[in-house]
């Protein structure tokens, strides 16, 4: 299989070949995307909020796995297969699927034990996928889909498996969050329908999802009665995701998939948003540039308000070694979504790329911006200790560098670094007083280590 250089980037960086498409023994992959984590997080936080759950403590991460799956984790994580995502055309099948997971989270079902836990690389999944994927994710420049990879082990430790007293209190929880949204159960009817059909064809080929979520001939009943009943059966979805879903489910099969099964998916006689923007991306992975540019400034013109065109044409051109040009778009993506973490990242990337002093200031803005909102970023950090280096503000550049460490598991470099800025940063500052934060837990994580030696550090 051909990637597309985004792609390929990252696993060259990993030392890893994968086919994202392919289930194996030895691996998983998990996909950072601005646009498709803003059209989810627009679907579950009125679910979030509805179960009475703060936003912003849940966490939804999506795994690149054409199974159709989904399980929560330790804290409050929200794992999703894309299988799940390009399966319907209609969001109202994940948000059924977001419900009820959302209902495992609210009912309490997420007890651990320290042996499930056991061979994380951080002792968290937070801290391991999150921390890695972005940092993955950042190398290749761009903003848009990337991918990491990790082991099966560890993914196989985060699915609960869950009874069936469990799951009909999940699908209960789930129902209540969707009425109270004023919305349709009946996507969570079509998937559990789905399934059922495939259990009943294929009993030797079991699907993750009726694994770890049992099926049972009551809980379709059950919500057969709740749509029926329901006074909000024939909602349509809400017109946001009527508009960011379909495309959304574009780009990631036109990421994910080969470009001539983007071109049968979605052929030229389509002229649909979602079509053409598939189009763009599979011409820019043939690679046929013009072609990609082309289709992108037709969709910036009927749509000169959307970043999300802006952020690809930028890593189009970033990607291939046009990086002055690409900082125009990423600036551009920046003005229009200002909290796009990873808009920020590529942006941010460019302007290191290009290494002119006004463009490492501006770099310096944008990724602590990003390292403000998502701490746990290791590339942003990456990235931002670059642009200290660059306009010599050497112990800036050390503590950013020690923070990409610690997140990188890289204890002894993390000690390393703190230590080299702590001798130039004013004492008492906050920067100091990180460095010495980082410096300590180092030291205690070491000894940790040293007690136990089963805990590897990855530093030199």
């Amino acid at each position: 299989m051909k990637f597309s250089t985004t792609l390929l980037s990252i696993i060259t960086i990993l030392s890893l070949v994968f086919s994202p498409l392919e289930t194996r023994a030895e691996g998983f992959s998990l996909i950072r995307d601005a646009e498709i984590e803003t059209c989810i997080r627009q679907m579950a936080e009125p679910i979030f909020k509805a179960a009475g759950l703060p936003p912003q403590n849940v966490r939804i991460h999506i795994i690149a796995d054409q199974n159709i799956n989904a399980f929560v984790a330790e804290g409050m994580n929200i794992f999703v297969n894309t299988g799940i995502i390009t399966y319907s055309t209609d969001p109202m099948v994940l948000m059924g699927v977001l419900a009820h997971e959302t209902g495992h989270i609210a009912g309490g079902h997420l007890i651990r034990s320290a042996e499930e836990m056991k061979g994380l690389m951080t002792g968290s999944i937070l801290g391991m996928l999150l921390g890695m994927a972005t940092a993955v994710a950042g190398h290749s420049g761009s903003g848009g889909v990337a991918v990491m990879s990790g082991t099966q082990q560890m993914a196989e430790r985060s699915y609960l498996q869950y009874s069936r007293v469990k799951e009909a209190s999940a699908d209960n929880a789930g129902l209540k969050f969707l009425a109270a949204l004023h919305l349709s159960p009946e996507g969570m009817l079509k998937l559990l329908q789905y399934l059922n059909s495939q259990e009943n064809l294929f009993f030797d080929k079991m699907n993750p999802y009726v694994m770890t979520h049992p099926l049972s001939k009551e809980r379709i009943e059950n919500i057969q009665s709740a749509l029926s009943n329901s006074p909000y059966a024939d909602n349509p979805p809400p017109e946001n995701l009527r508009k960011c879903f379909p495309r959304s489910v574009a780009k990631l099969k036109a990421f994910m998939q080969e470009p001539s099964e983007t071109f049968r998916d979605y052929p030229e006689s389509d002229k649909s948003l979602p079509a053409r923007y598939a189009r763009a991306i599979a011409y820019y992975k043939i690679p046929e540039l013009d072609k990609a540019i082309s289709l992108l400034d037709q969709l910036i013109k009927e749509n000169p308000d959307d970043a999300y065109f802006y952020e690809l044409k930028g890593q189009i051109l970033f990607e291939n070694g046009r990086v002055k040009e690409s900082v125009a778009p990423y600036a551009k993506a920046e003005k229009l979504a200002p909290g796009a973490v990873l808009i920020k990242l590529g942006l941010g990337t460019s302007e290191v790329a290009v290494n002119t002093p006004d463009l490492n200031h501006a770099a310096i803005t944008q990724l602590k911006q990003a390292a403000a909102i998502e701490p746990d970023n290791a590339m942003v950090w990456h990235q931002l200790g670059t642009a200290y280096g660059q306009v010599n503000q050497i112990p800036q550049s050390m503590l950013a560098l020690a923070e990409e460490a610690m997140l990188d598991g890289k204890i002894s470099d993390a000690q390393r670094f703190a230590e080299l800025a702590h001798k130039g940063l004013s004492p008492g500052s906050p920067d100091y007083i990180k460095a010495s934060d980082i410096i300590s837990s180092a030291k205690l994580l070491k000894k940790d280590k040293k007690d136990r030696p089963d805990k590897a550090d990855s530093g030199n």
